[in-house]
């Protein structure tokens, strides 16, 4: 795969994000409807990702959305939709526009929890919700998500959870290939404090590519702890082994680690 070699410079025009103070519109006296956009100028010194012969431009991004939700009682749900305009200064055969929608529904009643999304967003090089300098090319992202938590007893709880990953890339090219990835944690929590939790945990991953290359099934078994670790600091983190082998043969072992953490710097200001 090819990466981008050159300098990639973004200056907001307006803001990373514009959204209505109050809602444009209500759907019933539960459902309001925010409108918000995001713009961006920026020169981009290699467009076609070639190591020489380098060809620059300047792209103006433009991303209107629109975005809905209710809260009542134990429940609140929401969608958004969003496109986004791509122009080219002095390439336009490359002009695009992406759409992006995505959709949530969560529940709580105190010992049992439930939450649920779904998203579709169509990505290339200009888009500015780019998950990694190497993913530079057009391609499609489909996701879906369940997660629940179940209260056994008044200190323990049962956390499951499904997830499901397609990648598609509408340009097919011997370096890039769709790949579909499922994966399936499952957590018991432990209340040491009112306020932190012990996990033990295991995450089962399966991939599986077009051309069965990249195909592989992946295991994490893992230890932690989440909650407000202090008055500043709150979050999760896991700890243990990942195995992975792959289906056309071998295998391998690592030190796996992940954290979610936020922490308080100020009133206003989180890290």
């Amino acid at each position: 795969m090819k990466c981008r070699t050159g300098l990639v410079v973004a200056l907001l025009l307006s803001g990373s994000l514009l959204s209505a103070a109050e809602p444009l519109i209500s759907i019933g006296p539960d459902i309001p409807v925010f409108l918000s956009a995001a713009a961006t100028a920026r020169y981009d010194d290699n467009i076609f990702l070639e190591s020489q012969r380098k060809t620059s431009d300047t792209i103006f991004i433009l991303m209107p959305g629109v975005d809905l939700h209710t809260t009542g009682g134990t429940s609140q749900a929401g969608v958004n939709l969003s496109e986004q305009f791509v122009r080219y200064a002095s390439h336009s055969e490359l002009n695009s526009n992406l759409p992006s929608l995505a959709g949530n529904f969560a529940y709580d009643s105190g010992p049992s929890k439930l939450s649920l999304a779904a998203s579709y967003q169509e990505m290339d090089q200009s888009n500015l919700a780019s998950r990694s300098i190497n993913q530079t090319v057009s391609h499609n992202l489909t996701d879906a998500s369940a997660n629940s938590s179940i209260g056994l007893t008044a200190k323990t709880s049962l956390g499951l959870g499904a997830s499901f990953e397609r990648t598609t890339y509408p340009q097919v090219g011997l370096a890039y290939v769709d790949s579909d990835v499922w994966s399936l944690p499952v957590d018991l929590y432990y209340a040491v404090t009112p306020k932190v939790d012990l996990s033990l945990g295991y995450n089962f991953r399966d991939t599986s590519s077009a051309n069965s290359v990249y195909s592989s099934k992946d295991s994490f078994y893992n230890v932690g702890a989440r909650g407000s670790f202090t008055p500043k600091l709150s979050g999760q983190i896991r700890v243990g082994l990942a195995e992975r082998r792959l289906n056309g043969g071998g295998s391998e072992s690592l030190l796996g680690l992940g954290t979610t953490l936020n922490y308080l710097l100020t009133p206003k200001t989180s890290f």
